[in-house]
């Protein structure tokens, strides 16, 4: 492989979806690579999401480039498809074991197209290598993810950032909304022109462009049906289906009493660098006006848990411990198996990405943990996982400013205590006894013919009941509830993904959701597939399976052709084995007089003599005997 540049494609998020990513070739600003076309297509029903992103990226320099481009996605999101360019057409990733991927991938990365490998990496980030971007060529990459969108009392919203875009000379644009009474409102406009207009049973909004900067990012605001519930099912093998079930929660806000002793659990690993510190001191700094009179327990966490530091903060002055922060630093991994219970303390403030570099997080916390981060690189599901469990909130800096951090953070969570009909449920998602957001999605796998069904949640020591109601479910089977639900149970099991990494691995090879353990990959040749074991996409299926069985018949005709030698080397054995040898009979010679015998020793009369000498046949024959 030729001496290559590397292109760092880095897509940065803003609340939950994509920007426009920025490409630069390291050492070389000239003939750097083109971002030539875009394709952002997003299809929303209800308060799920599923988006298709397509980019076309451009050589211009007379150099091969080698791409790594990296993807950071929002809490609980993973992507669920991945297809890369193979001689002019799209051709989609199938799902294989990550260590796997890495084998194929050093096994052929000699030659000149490599495999496009899509793994998740540290934190809530995936990242795929593309090579070869050829000189004045193009390559194209295609990625899908799907979400839950974020809400607030009325709408839910979508949000899509094009914060630091330039100009693409070719963009696209494509919002389908299922239909509904009122028309979505479009609060942020790309460039004024974005429009929803009613085709058939949908709200569409479309832009192409040439030679196209966004002037603004693109919000839209998505009306809530008048109901408590809401219903889609998604027919699985049997009598089963999938489900999602969004839940309204009008409960009234409980604010949780005041903690008298908290402990604050600060990580300064190397990646706590990364993170906004000024976002988070000022969330302490309201917290601390709201809360003037604390004992605080101060803890570092790097590949250690450090020992405690005790802080008094009296009239909401926390200047000693502020200046602590400061003068930190930051520096080493990350071990969350170092974790331990902190005594006599009423509940834990833990400041992270939560990216563990060296353990999986074992504890599980007695006391609330109310998980904060700051960098939009975190390892999102395991701090909501942990604040969750623990009876805690988390707090997303990257999305909620001060006052709404605070508010969040003193609000007593809503936790789900499942369904009354317990026998008609499996796999449900969120987990019975976790916290839950304002409304919640309710996934799960249901058998057929259900009715009005349940759910309690709690909020405190008081009990609430939701009527769902399963009669005026809608059938989706076009939409990917199954990995919505793969998605969740993922994010579920990778809160200690060592343990589970079998079930993970084999939840994500089933529904082609990237995870921890599995990686999405694409082959060049339909002979890559067959030498590796790897069962391809639909396109190639029929020339695989056709290869598969034409080894098959070759194998079999070779092992019948050694089976046809080795049973007549048998046959021949046998024979001579049965078989009966008689000696050979033994032949009389003449005597030979004591007269001759002298006569015979001496060499002229031996040969001269030929009557009384033995003839050659003879000797011959005696020779042999």
């Amino acid at each position: 492989m030729n001496k290559i540049f590397t292109i760092c494609a880095l897509l940065f998020f803003s609340a939950a979806f994509s920007q426009i990513p920025t490409l630069d070739v390291e050492n070389q600003k000239k003939n750097s690579v083109i971002l030539q076309e875009v394709q952002i297509e997003t299809k929303i029903l209800g308060n799920l999401a599923s988006t298709t992103a397509t980019y076309t990226f451009y050589n211009p320099g007379d150099r091969i480039l080698e791409g790594n481009f990296t993807l950071p996605l929002p809490e609980g999101v993973s992507v669920s498809g991945y297809a890369l360019d193979i001689n002019g057409s799209l051709r989609d990733a199938v799902p294989v074991p990550k260590e796997r991927a890495k084998e194929v991938f050093e096994s052929i990365e000699k030659r000149n197209v490599d495999p496009g490998i899509i793994e998740k990496v540290a934190g809530n980030n995936f990242r795929t290598r593309i090579y070869p971007i050829t000189a004045r060529g193009s390559r194209i990459i295609r990625i899908t993810y799907n979400q839950e969108l974020k809400n607030s009392a009325t709408d839910y919203q979508y949000f899509l950032s094009f914060a630091n875009a330039v100009s693409i000379p070719k963009f696209n644009l494509k919002v389908l909304v299922n239909e509904g009474l009122t028309t979505p409102k479009i609060t942020e406009n790309p460039d004024g022109s974005f429009t929803f207009l009613k085709k058939g049973n949908q709200w569409v909004a479309e832009i192409k462009k040439t030679n196209f900067t966004p002037t603004e990012s693109l919000k839209i605001s998505i009306p809530k049906v008048n109901e408590s519930s809401n219903v889609m099912l998604q027919k699985a093998s049997d009598d089963k289906s999938y489900f999602a079930a969004s839940v309204a929660m009008n409960f009234p806000a409980q604010e949780k009493a005041k903690s008298q002793k908290i402990a604050i659990i600060w990580d300064n690993s190397f990646s706590g660098s990364k993170r906004d510190r000024q976002k988070e001191l000022d969330f302490l700094n309201a917290y601390f006006l709201d809360n003037k009179n604390v004992t605080v327990s101060f803890v570092l966490l790097n590949n250690i848990l450090e020992k405690t530091e005790e802080f008094t903060v009296s009239g909401g002055n926390w200047n000693a411990l502020k200046e602590r922060i400061l003068n930190l630093k930051y520096d080493g991994g990350t071990d969350f198996s170092a974790l331990k219970e902190i005594s006599s303390i009423d509940e834990y403030l833990l400041f992270s990405d939560g990216i563990s570099n060296f353990g999986d997080l074992t504890l599980k916390f007695k006391k609330p943990v109310n998980s904060i981060t700051s960098t939009p690189t975190s390892d999102f599901n395991l701090l909501k996982l942990l604040a969750s469990q623990s009876g805690g909130n988390f707090i997303n800096l990257n999305e909620l400013d001060t006052p709404s951090a605070l508010k969040t953070y003193k609000r007593l969570p809503i936790v789900f205590l499942g369904f009354k009909e317990t026998n008609t449920l499996q796999e449900l998602f969120p987990n019975v006894g976790t916290a839950v957001n304002e409304p919640v999605n309710i996934f799960g796998i249901s058998s057929s013919n259900l009715s009005k069904l349940t759910a309690v949640f709690s909020v405190g020591n008081k009990k609430f009941e939701v009527p769902v109601d399963f009669n005026n479910a809608v059938q989706v089977d076009n939409w990917p509830l199954a990995q919505f639900w793969a998605q969740r149970k993922i994010n579920d099991l990778e809160l200690n993904s060592t343990q589970n990494s079998d079930e993970i691995r084999n939840l994500s090879e089933q529904f082609g959701v990237v995870s921890k353990n599995t990686s999405l990959i694409v082959l060049e040749d339909v002979n890559d597939y067959v030498r590796f074991g790897i069962t391809p996409p639909e396109e190639l299926l029929s020339e695989y399976n056709k290869i598969v069985s034409q080894n098959k018949r070759e194998v079999l005709e070779k092992r019948r052709n050694l089976l046809s030698k080795a049973f007549d080397k048998t046959r021949e054995l046998t024979t001579w084995w049965n078989s009966e040898f008689k000696p050979t009979e033994k032949k009389e010679y003449p005597k030979v007089s004591k007269q001759a015998k002298r006569e015979s020793s001496s060499p002229v009369s031996g040969a001269a003599n030929s009557e009384e000498a033995y003839s050659i046949s003879d000797k011959k024959n005696l020779l042999e005997k």
